[in-house]
């Protein structure tokens, strides 16, 4: 059929290693001894020896003294995902500013302004959950109002976590001021540095009694990072680097490399109906970075706000339009399930790269004993280190393309939109509604088209 190209591609190694807590806003880091070596884990810049060369911070005494404090940047995720503060990596964190304590926040405590110590020209600081109905971002945004210049916030337990503000979720909310996330053990340093029993004062609060007196703490605080990126703009991609890590030269060749994946991608679903806007391509060199002001581990991330990309020696084009195809669909068509999304993305990067890689790659795990039902994989979040990741990628890219042969890409549309990440969503039932087959009847189908295409491979190349 004419409606797209069809070619396959390679896998995508991005992985993503976060849940997201809907309570509190905060995205939690899941060890798994399966995990790929793609980007420290958050503890790592919690760590009092780590050596961050993009950002600093320290708490210091009127004395003199002084002690490193190590920290991850709140995220926010719209119009760029980029750093709290940062405005969407235009400007750079500076700020050294006394010290608030500020309990949960002010929103408990608007009705009695005797209670809420001053904060003009402040960094607040701020336990991570509230016992109030007020969201992170409502939190922040009072604060920013009341005359804070940042906001250190700090989880009341041990866990390893990183603040993430999403706009959606407050109407008013902007980008005012920096937000950073400190660990308990930070923060317990912060209150011994303040008092002698300050560290009792935290384990009581932390025990379900009094919090400490909110005020002003004696040490100060004083922080930087590199917020601003260099900005190259093409006519289809907004580029954004650091320029301590990326140069000029080597930023305008990813310009170049991107400009290319988009002209792929637009021929591959020329008719199709969806459109492209100019769109950030935002790189980072080494996975400490791109873990830093993402948060992300894996070599990329993409979603309706841009792509974030590793830098490599060897830039990898195929990964560049798998990215853009996620960002692409993601504005076009909403969001959808994992092995909907990933396997669109494979089949994009497909046309930019080898026509038989994702079959071939099926094949031989099948061949290896590695491979899982197509069943099981429908409710996969392909990236999830594992065997049904390892061979989802490749399995998702194929089964795509064998689902546009069947029925076009007007079926395949229907259950891209349809296939919505709900747990009222089961994409077995819509496979059914749509292509009139059971699951387990598709993948049979699937299999014998995919033997049949190799062996028409096999003797187009004996020709």
């Amino acid at each position: 059929m004419p409606y797209v190209n069809l070619r396959n591609g390679q896998i995508c190694k991005a992985m993503n290693f976060l849940w997201q807590c809907t309570l509190v806003v905060v995205l939690i880091f899941v060890a798994s001894t399966n995990a790929f070596a793609q980007g420290p884990s958050p503890s790592y810049f919690h760590d009092l020896g780590s050596q961050i060369p993009w950002a600093e911070c320290a708490a210091y005494q009127p004395g003199g003294s002084s002690q490193k404090i190590p920290f991850i940047p709140a995220i926010v995720t719209a119009p760029v995902r980029a750093p709290a503060g940062t405005q969407g990596y235009s400007r750079d964190v500076q700020f050294d500013s006394h010290l608030v304590f500020i309990g949960e926040g002010v929103a408990e405590t608007e009705s009695d302004t005797d209670s809420v110590p001053d904060l003009g020209g402040s960094v607040a600081l701020m336990a991570l959950q509230p016992t109030s109905s007020a969201t992170f971002e409502e939190r922040v945004m009072m604060l920013a109002r009341k005359g804070a210049v940042a906001v250190a916030v700090f989880p009341k337990d041990k866990r390893v976590f990183y603040p993430v503000l999403k706009p959606e979720l407050m109407k008013e909310f902007e980008d005012l001021v920096p937000v950073i996330g400190l660990s308990h053990d930070t923060a317990r340093r912060l209150f011994e540095a303040h008092s002698p029993l300050g560290e009792q004062d935290l384990q009581r609060w932390m025990e379900g009694g009094e919090a400490p007196r909110l005020g002003r703490m004696v040490p100060r605080l004083r922080c930087y990072f590199e917020g601003r990126f260099r900005r190259l703009e093409s006519s289809n991609i907004v580029l954004l680097s650091r320029q301590s890590a990326i140069d000029e030269v080597e930023a305008a060749e990813l310009l170049r490399l991107n400009e290319r994946s988009v002209a792929s991608i637009l021929d591959t679903f020329d008719g199709t109906g969806v459109t492209w806007t100019k769109t950030p391509a935002v790189y980072f060199k080494g996975y400490d970075a791109k873990v830093f002001y993402t948060p992300h581990w894996g070599a990329g991330f993409a979603d309706a706000t841009g792509s974030y990309l590793l830098n490599s020696e060897r830039p990898d084009f195929g990964l560049v339009v798998h990215e853009h195809t996620h960002s692409l669909f993601d504005r076009s068509w909403g969001e959808t399930v994992s092995f909907l999304a990933e396997g669109l993305a494979m089949y994009a990067q497909a046309q930019a790269t080898d026509p038989m890689m994702c079959h071939q790659k099926t094949r031989e795990l099948r061949e290896a004993g590695v491979s899982v039902p197509l069943e099981k994989l429908l409710g996969h979040e392909i990236g999830t280190p594992g065997q049904a990741t390892d061979f989802g990628y490749p399995a998702a890219g194929s089964f795509i393309e064998f689902l546009l042969h069947q029925g076009g890409l007007s079926k395949f549309e229907k259950l891209y939109r349809e296939a919505r990440p709900s747990p009222d969503v089961d994409l077995g039932d819509l496979l059914l509604a749509i292509y009139g087959a059971t699951p387990s009847e598709l993948e049979a189908a699937w299999i014998s088209w995919l033997a049949d295409i190799e062996a028409s491979e096999t003797e187009s190349k004996r020709r």
